[in-house]
């Protein structure tokens, strides 16, 4: 998934550990073009696949940015982590899927085309406001589509992960809340980012039994 990032004209001030010594941080704010869901009704209408199960493991990582020329193969010219991870499905809720499944999340991108206010180029890596590392002793019911040209399987929209935690209750997973984070180049220069989170709707989803959960996943399908 690409970014579009706009560089704002303000400045973030920190003190450091010696008194009268500042350090000034350029802030960047960035905005997602993820598919968005804003109740559960859109979460499973947006699936072609929802399963209950757990993740086993972290497998690897790839670029999920693709040749423009060729998308069976990853980019060259740009960078975007993703990581996959090994899922057992228990139940399948909708679609059709095999007893173990790939689950690609995305992680980071890699921002090379700015430039500082002196003109210099600034590369810099951003980790995703929405990952959020999987928990391997919980469940989760996952909204997913198949990769389109990748193993595995991606998010069919955001929201699209409801964990469920020791009570057998629901949580919605809205991403990480960190949404500014300090990064710095590869020369050492920091920058105050600004992700734009998801805030789309009261959540009527966690707390709920999972067994009401799935009820009402199959009356939406």
């Amino acid at each position: 998934m690409r970014k579009r990032i706009v560089v704002l004209l303000s400045m973030l001030f920190l003190t450091g550990a010696i008194v009268g010594c500042t350090e000034e941080i350029a802030t960047i704010s960035t905005s997602n073009d993820y598919s968005l869901a804003n109740d559960l009704k859109e979460m499973t209408s947006k699936a072609d696949v929802i399963v209950l199960g757990s993740y086993q493991g972290y497998l690897y990582s790839e670029n999920g940015d693709r040749d423009m020329d060729d998308p069976s193969k990853e980019s060259s010219n740009s960078y975007s982590e993703t990581k996959v991870y090994a899922f057992e499905v228990d139940e399948v809720l909708k679609g059709d899927v095999p007893k173990n499944i790939n689950v690609n999340l995305h992680y980071s991108w890699t921002e090379d085309d700015l430039r500082d206010e002196e003109g210099n180029p600034i590369k810099l890596t951003i980790k995703s406001e929405m990952f959020v590392k999987p928990k391997l002793s919980n469940k989760y019911v996952l909204f997913l589509n198949k990769a389109e040209f990748t193993d595995g399987y991606v998010s069919a929209s955001l929201p699209f992960e409801i964990r469920i935690n020791e009570q057998n209750k629901a949580v919605l997973h809205l991403g990480s809340g960190e949404n500014e984070t300090i990064v710095q180049d590869e020369n050492g220069k920091k920058y105050r980012i600004v992700q734009e989170s998801i805030d789309l709707y009261e959540d009527k989803i966690t707390g709920k039994d999972l067994k009401e959960l799935i009820q009402e996943i199959e009356q939406y399908k």
